[in-house]
């Protein structure tokens, strides 16, 4: 009987629970998407380096569900409680005619067991279809063929997927049991008659905490974006203003709801024209709950809009990044941290060495650093002669008692970034080395004086601050040489790359200045003979071999015997001495990390971006139809005074505007600050900002959460209507 009463409550009541099921179906799409990129990938055609990449990406999804599962799983509580207060009077009726309310509880049970079931199976089914999409998408971003491109079924997302809604369920009936152990008849006829009390009744102390919130939010809004303050600055001292914006953002809503009150009822000829004071006066009876539920969803708005902003711009800035940051196709650098670091090494036992034991130490790499890494490379494997079409050696020389705090003139670093680089070894390169390198990569050439210097880099802080002492013409002393700057302006560029604008400053020299330095860095750059049957990957992996790399990259500072075990053969057999790193870049890796990057960036971002965005609007929904539901007998009362139909609806449509409106209005004010902070991040690196994902955005947020908004209007409009309220009657 239970059973058949809660399936024939769902079918009359299919609209009111319409806003609930489309979140849900949404939801458990979503879920099921991304989860299953990695079997929509295991179809694709991908070599080792980009099936790593994948792998990746699978297990940041699979830990970004369970943030998302307690995203949705407060959303559908949230829900449910909706629904529940929508039904008090029949619930009311319920009790009254002698129903227990564990047979209510049993009722609800029924209900919610359906709907997810129904939502469960539809949701799948979707995205099961939108998933096949998935393939297409990372065939695009890792420029792959899909000529065996399959339909693809992810048995893992799919029961995945049913374990946790499933439990999201569970929770729901446990939640909604102890609703209805709660339930008095009194206060479910009476419930939609109460109003929340106003505080701020005085509108002098509501303008102060205005503008004193809005002054605040200002400052902030300054702050994170005021160039005298360097970014590193501004980056490391984030905190108080993501604190005074939260803050700033409750306290605005508080006081401007009660304020904007004030003034409407001030102006007599507005307040009463048509049901403008019916209107205010909802938005006025329910300005508590109002006030947090508006600041919560501007701030997650906020973050969907910071967030989708994000991933879409991401894509595009790699790709034109790509070119840049690899001119050649292959690059090896050796660095030796005794000559970079000297005693300030923080690495291993470096830091603990004696004066004769780093200058021991500092012989033995010295003599190693010297070595041709070419002739190394080609001993240990002949055959890559063939394949390298040309090359380029060249050193860059460091001297751990020459910094930049040394030659910065005052006032140009400050800050995080004085601490940062005050202490940092200015690496030196003579200018006939970077004419060769600039012939190589295509760039102009350094024309130097013997008494003069330029400074090559493309980290965009450090450039600025190197800008500032070239124009100010300042001078540089360094052992018996004075050397004046030969440009005004820094020149752009890097000697190796690891695919970002990361150069903060080498110091172009005359020949003549560089004698006894330790080297720092010795750069092997090549380029492929790609006119045989051999592939670039081929000779990456070649490459890799020579120089007793195992992995795809990186094998770093061995500061120990301990950590040289640990590490494998590799450190071993190319006998490199504690304190020589060796780092190998290729186009395809660096190409392959770029890509693999953009994967996760635009999968994780729209990912969690969508979720944010379908929450906020939601629980507006949601707000919103409680509301509708609680003023049926005032839409009814107007109707009976004279009110026309169309008067109400527009009523209505002003009432739930204003309160999808505001929220949204403050987070894309919060969100023009916060992209401007993070364009200037992202174009530190050399990227392009954040402004061309903007339309990508809004398109995003008209089309969910101006859905949102239509499907709440439309459904409110039913609630308030003359022919529901008789139905409903006739239901009881």
């Amino acid at each position: 009987m239970l059973f058949k009463l809660s399936f024939r409550n769902i079918t009359r009541s299919i609209k009111d629970y319409a806003i609930y099921f489309f979140t849900l179906v949404l939801g458990v799409t979503l879920f099921y998407v991304f989860n299953s990129v990695g079997s929509q990938a295991a179809v694709l055609e991908l070599n080792n380096s980009r099936k790593l990449i994948v792998d990746l990406l699978t297990k940041i999804l699979s830990g970004m569900s369970v943030l998302v599962v307690f995203i949705l799983g407060a959303l559908i509580i949230y829900a449910s409680r909706f629904l529940i207060k929508r039904r008090n009077k029949e619930f009311a009726i319920y009790l009254t005619l002698g129903m227990s309310k564990r047979k209510i509880s049993r009722l609800l049970f029924f209900e919610t067991l359906m709907i997810g079931v129904i939502s469960l199976g539809v949701g799948l089914l979707l995205g099961i279809g939108v998933s096949q999409l998935i393939s297409v998408l990372i065939a695009k971003l890792f420029e792959t063929n899909m000529d065996k491109f399959t339909f693809v079924f992810s048995e893992k997302a799919f029961f995945d997927t049913i374990l946790y809604f499933g439990l999201i369920y569970l929770i729901v009936i446990f939640f909604n049991t102890i609703i209805v152990g709660r339930l008095k008849i009194i206060e479910l006829l009476q419930g939609s008659k109460k109003s929340e009390k106003a505080f701020l009744k005085n509108p002098l102390l509501r303008a102060i905490v205005f503008v004193v919130s809005a002054s605040v939010l200002g400052y902030a809004y300054w702050w994170v974006n005021n160039d005298k303050v360097s970014l590193m600055d501004r980056v490391y001292n984030l905190l108080w203003p993501i604190i005074a914006g939260v803050v700033a953002t409750f306290l605005i809503f508080w006081s401007l709801s009660g304020l904007i009150m004030e003034i409407v009822t001030r102006s007599k000829k507005f307040y009463f024209k048509g049901l403008n004071s019916f209107v205010f006066r909802q938005i006025s009876s329910k300005v508590n709950t109002a006030v947090v539920s508006m600041s919560l969803i501007s701030l997650l708005l906020f973050l969907t809009i910071s967030i989708l902003s994000l991933c879409f711009s991401i894509n595009e800035s790699m790709k034109k990044e790509l070119a840049y940051n690899t001119p050649v196709d292959a690059m090896t650098e050796l660095t030796d941290y005794l000559a970079v670091y000297g005693s300030n090494s923080s690495v291993g036992y470096l830091s603990q060495m004696s004066n004769d034991q780093e200058k021991a130490a500092l012989a033995t790499s010295q003599a190693y650093m010297k070595k041709s890494l070419y002739q190394n490379l080609i001993d240990r494997n002949p055959n890559l002669a063939k394949d390298i079409k040309d090359h380029l050696e060249l050193n860059v020389y460091a001297d751990s008692s020459f910094t930049y705090g040394q030659i910065l003139p005052s006032g140009v670093m400050t800050g995080t970034v004085q601490a940062f680089m005050s202490k940092t070894t200015v690496p030196m390169i003579r200018a006939s080395d970077y004419n060769k390198l600039a012939k190589l990569y295509h760039r102009d050439e350094i024309h130097l004086k013997d008494n003069q210097y330029q400074f090559l880099a493309d980290f965009k802080t450090m450039a600025e601050i190197l800008d500032k002492t070239l124009a100010s013409n300042t001078q540089i002393k360094y052992r018996n040489f004075t050397l004046t700057p030969a440009y005004k302006k820094h020149q752009e560029g890097f000697v190796t790359s690891s695919g970002f604008k990361s150069n903060t400053g080498i110091l172009v020299v005359p020949d003549n200045v560089i004698t006894d330095q330790p080297i720092g860095t010795q750069a092997l750059l090549m380029n492929y003979n790609l006119s045989s049957s051999r592939t670039a990957e081929q000779i990456d992996d070649d490459l890799r071999k020579a120089f007793d790399l195992g992995g795809l990259s990186v094998n770093g500072v061995n500061s120990s015997e301990e950590d040289t075990q640990k590490a494998g053969s590799s450190a071993k057999q190319a006998d490199r001495p504690s304190g020589v790193a060796i780092n190998f870049y290729t186009k395809l890796l660096v190409k392959s990390g770029m890509v693999g990057m953009q994967a996760i960036a635009t999968f994780v971002g729209f990912y969690l971006g969508t979720i944010f965005l379908i929450s906020s609007a939601a629980i507006l929904a949601l707000k919103q139809l409680s509301e509708s539901s609680d003023n049926i007998e005032k839409y009814a009362a107007l109707r009976r005074l004279g009110a026309s139909n169309k008067m109400l609806n527009r009523a209505l449509f002003v009432q739930i505007a204003i309160f999808f409106i505001a929220p949204l209005l403050i987070g894309i004010i919060h969100s023009i600050f916060g992209i401007m902070f993070a364009s200037s991040i992202i174009e530190s690196f050399g990227s392009d900002g954040l402004l061309a994902s903007i339309p990508m955005t809004v398109s995003m947020i008209v089309l969910i959460y101006g859905g949102y908004f239509l499907l709440t209007y439309i459904s409110s409009k039913r609630i308030i209507s003359e022919k529901q309220l008789r139905r409903d009657w006739e239901k009881y």
